[in-house]
């Protein structure tokens, strides 16, 4: 028996040592210990190193992704250009409730080509209790509501919190310190646009 685990034990150790030698590192490492490396600096490989390196995506490039409520905000040119405004420099989705189908496909539609984003980011929930869980999901950086519960339930999840209605703030969050109060979505959008921070 006891025969059987020194064999076992001399398999595990010559399967790492093969592994071991058949490294790159090592080659490397033997390499720099023969014929030395200046200013002690010592090269190891790793996959990217040895297959070409390819470049990181840098967080600078990244878009924020902001979603906003269209309840309770009336639908008008200006609210369509704002949100065109946002789209331009966000991610934007959108989120209405919808009590039925048709009401879906339309919102989704008018939205869809008055404000130029893709159908996908055109969102429904049947509940305000659905539109916060969804948000909670998808975690934009902004979210603009005017639906106090839905506020009060996304404080502490969701990292910027926005309004155009004070009164939600205030009852949502008590002194409204948690959320942005803004007079309007195109305000929103300012705040957010990378032209107006010049």
């Amino acid at each position: 028996m006891s025969g059987l685990i020194t064999v076992r034990i001399l398999e595990a150790v010559r399967d790492t040592l093969q592994h071991f030698l058949a490294s790159p590192n090592l080659g490397l490492f033997a390499w720099t210990l023969l014929f030395g490396a200046p200013s002690g600096s010592v090269a190891v490989a790793t996959p990217s190193s040895s297959t070409g390196t390819q470049p990181k995506r840098s967080n600078e490039g990244r878009r924020l992704l902001v979603s906003v409520s269209l309840d309770g905000v009336p639908r008008s040119e200006a609210v369509y250009a704002a949100l065109q405004k946002l789209s331009s420099c966000c991610d934007l989705v959108v989120e209405m409730v919808a009590s039925s189908d048709e009401e879906e496909n339309s919102g989704r539609q008018e939205i869809s080509q008055k404000v130029g984003i893709p159908a996908h980011r055109v969102l429904f929930s049947s509940t305000t209790s659905g539109r916060a869980s969804m948000i909670r999901q998808l975690n934009p950086a902004w979210h603009l509501d005017t639906d106090e519960g839905v506020l009060k339930y996304l404080i502490g999840l969701v990292p910027h919190l926005a309004t155009i209605s004070a009164t939600a703030a205030k009852a949502a969050s008590g002194d409204g310190d948690f959320i942005t109060v803004f007079s309007s979505i195109d305000s929103f959008a300012d705040s957010l646009s990378p032209s107006t921070h010049k």
